[in-house]
C-alpha cells in the first residue's frame, strides 16, 4: 500500500474527550476498507490507496465483502442460539451490517460493545449511536496504546 497511509486519527495530541482531528489528504486504513466495502465514510486519498491496493491484488474488495459477510453469518448464527451480548473488536467505520443491526434483527435486546484503537474509527460508531437515537444498545470504547 501507500506508504502515507495512517493507521491513526491524524493527531496524536487529540485528547480522548476531543473528537479526533481527521486528516483527509492521508489515506487511512479503516477509511480505505470501508471503500472497500462500499460505505461512503471515505476521501479521494483513501479511495486513490484502495485503488493501488486493488490494482496489485484484484480481490481484495471482494475480500472484504467476503469478510463482512462472514460476521453476518456469524452473528446471525450466534442470535439464533441466544446470544446477546457481543464484543466487536478492531470495529472500523461503520458501513452497513453492523454487528448491532444484525444482531437487533433478531434479538432488539442484543447489546454491542465495539472497541478499536483508533479514535476516528471508535468516533462513527459513536456518531452512529446517537444519529439513531438509541443509547443502552452499543457502547464504544476507545484504546489507547499511547498511554
Amino acid at each position: 500500500m501507500d506508504a502515507g497511509m495512517s493507521g491513526n486519527s491524524g493527531s496524536a495530541s487529540a485528547r480522548n474527550d476531543e473528537p479526533p482531528v481527521i486528516d483527509t489528504s492521508v489515506a487511512h486504513i479503516a477509511r480505505v476498507y470501508n471503500y472497500w466495502l462500499g460505505g461512503t465514510t471515505n476521501y479521494p486519498a483513501d479511495r486513490e490507496a484502495a485503488q493501488q491496493a486493488m490494482a496489485a491484488y484484484p480481490d481484495l474488495a471482494l475480500s472484504a465483502r467476503a469478510n463482512r459477510a462472514f460476521l453476518a453469518r456469524t452473528v446471525r448464527w450466534l442470535t439464533g442460539r441466544g446470544m446477546r451480548q457481543f464484543l466487536d473488536i478492531g470495529t472500523g467505520i461503520p458501513t452497513k451490517n453492523n454487528t448491532h443491526e444484525l444482531a437487533q434483527a433478531i434479538a432488539l435486546g442484543s447489546r454491542v460493545v465495539y472497541v478499536d484503537h483508533d479514535r476516528s474509527a471508535s468516533g462513527s460508531v459513536h456518531a452512529t449511536r446517537h444519529a439513531h437515537g438509541r443509547h443502552g444498545d452499543r457502547l464504544r470504547v476507545h484504546q489507547d496504546q499511547h498511554g
